[in-house]
């Protein structure tokens, strides 16, 4: 009795559990486990970080609740603007796709009487798709430089040589050619997700790649790889989601019905993810892999949606990417991992210092001071951007030091550092949160960092 009085339940409850896998909430069981791979790679107990890890939670287990994803990108932004201007290059996409989300939202209401989850996500997507092939773009422009290309310095070979089982195994021109199929591999993948005949090896093509860089023994980078294969499943088009739902759904039959009422898939994630990340990895990738490599399906999709003030958005997050060479900020550009160097003696192929407008990246080299913590950043040689200077010796403390340093190559004396009335204020704290630069290296090759 009590066993079908069970069944009954289960499939009175069946047409609600397959809607389950409409696009929408799909991206939103994968846009919650992104976000805990990235509260996994920085666990803290601050309370917005506490905040973002319940949210995922909470869309991981009732991902048909729209208010709850929109919470969440909430938080998220949230959790970005307090980190600032120390943000990772994969929590600024996270963050400007989050503000995608919820404009998205606000253009459809004003479009339509009522807000319906394929309207949405039809703008949502457009947009997405867009900020992926931007990152993808200056990911790829970025590492066309000559010490990206130099095997002494390559970042390509230094995440390579990362699995040191395979440190000094290789000659000089295999290790070329490594360098040049990564290049190759990120440009193909930009290359495919452009056409809609082709989407779907773009998402293939990707998804193994950051698959693979994601397993990093000295860094794993699920946290990153996780936010592009949420955004992967915004390439592929909603026909492709019926197609999953025959093929899974309809083949597990009642016991997928157990599976999704007893939330299953959300407990083991969980389980696994903070017990055995790497299995949790693994996992989480391979099955997306499979969705992804089968998704042989051709976007016949002929609507072209207006983004309007979205539009913006994405031209921002274009100029984010050309900051190093207008001589603004050089952390948090998509030039992770690129070798890139613009603040002198720039080495990029196409681009030297004449797109150059603002000084705010010249560099700095504290020789000596009065002050024991200015004297520390002279006996470490740390050369600083002329921005992070300013900051750092405006701070009240420090104005009747003495100090001694070069800037551009020009040596500068000063009895008090307030002598000099542009180092006694700090930039303006928007600038201050926006702008975040790498220690300078003046050393060739440039070296391999983040």
């Amino acid at each position: 009795m009590l066993s079908s009085g069970f069944l009954a339940t289960l499939s009175a409850m069946q047409e609600e559990d397959r809607e389950q896998l409409n696009p929408f909430t799909i991206f939103s069981y994968l846009w919650a486990s992104a976000t805990l791979f990235h509260f996994y790679s920085y666990q803290s107990a601050t309370s917005l970080k506490v905040a973002l890890f319940l949210s995922a939670i909470a869309v991981l287990f009732w991902p048909k609740r729209r208010i709850l994803l929109v919470l969440l990108a909430c938080v998220q932004l949230a959790d970005f603007g307090y980190d600032l201007p120390r943000g990772s290059n994969h929590w600024w996409i996270t963050a400007f796709i989050n503000l995608g989300l919820i404009g998205s939202y606000f253009i459809t209401k004003a479009r339509y009487v009522v807000v319906v989850d394929r309207d949405w996500l039809s703008i949502f997507r457009t947009y997405t798709q867009k900020i992926i092939l931007i990152t993808y773009f200056w990911v790829v422009f970025h590492k066309l430089n000559y010490d990206f290309f130099n095997p002494k310095a390559s970042c390509a070979l230094e995440l390579f040589y990362s699995w040191r089982y395979l440190d000094g195994l290789f000659s000089t021109h295999v290790e070329y050619l490594i360098i040049l199929l990564t290049i190759f591999i990120e440009l193909a993948i930009f290359g495919l997700l452009m056409l809609k005949s082709t989407r779907y090896l773009g998402v293939a093509l990707g998804s193994v790649f950051h698959f693979v860089i994601a397993l990093n023994p000295y860094q794993p980078y699920y946290n990153f790889s996780s936010m592009l294969f949420a955004a992967y499943f915004l390439f592929l088009p909603n026909d492709y989601t019926q197609s999953i739902q025959n093929r899974i759904v309809d083949k597990l039959g009642s016991f997928y019905e157990i599976a999704v009422q007893l939330k299953l898939l959300p407990i083991t994630f969980l389980i696994v993810l903070f017990s055995q990340d790497r299995i949790a990895w693994v996992l989480y990738g391979l099955a997306l892999i499979m969705v992804f490599v089968f998704a042989k399906i051709e976007d016949t999709d002929k609507k072209h949606e207006k983004l309007g003030f979205l539009s913006c958005l994405c031209f921002v997050f274009f100029v984010n990417g050309l900051c190093p060479y207008l001589g603004l900020k050089t952390e948090s550009s998509l030039a992770m991992y690129s070798n890139l160097r613009t603040e002198t003696k720039p080495n990029h192929f196409l681009i030297k210092d004449h797109l150059k407008l603002f000084s705010l990246q010249e560099p700095v080299e504290i020789l000596a001071s009065s002050d024991p913590e200015l004297e520390r950043y002279a006996n470490s040689k740390i050369i600083l951007s002329y921005f992070e200077f300013v900051n750092l010796v405006a701070k009240p403390e420090y104005r009747d030091k003495d100090i001694q340093y070069r800037h551009n190559g020009k040596l500068v004396s000063l009895e008090h550092i307030s002598d000099n009335s542009l180092l006694t204020k700090p930039y303006a704290y928007i600038l201050r949160k926006l702008f975040w630069f790498r220690r300078i290296d003046l050393v060739d090759p440039v070296q391999c960092s983040h």
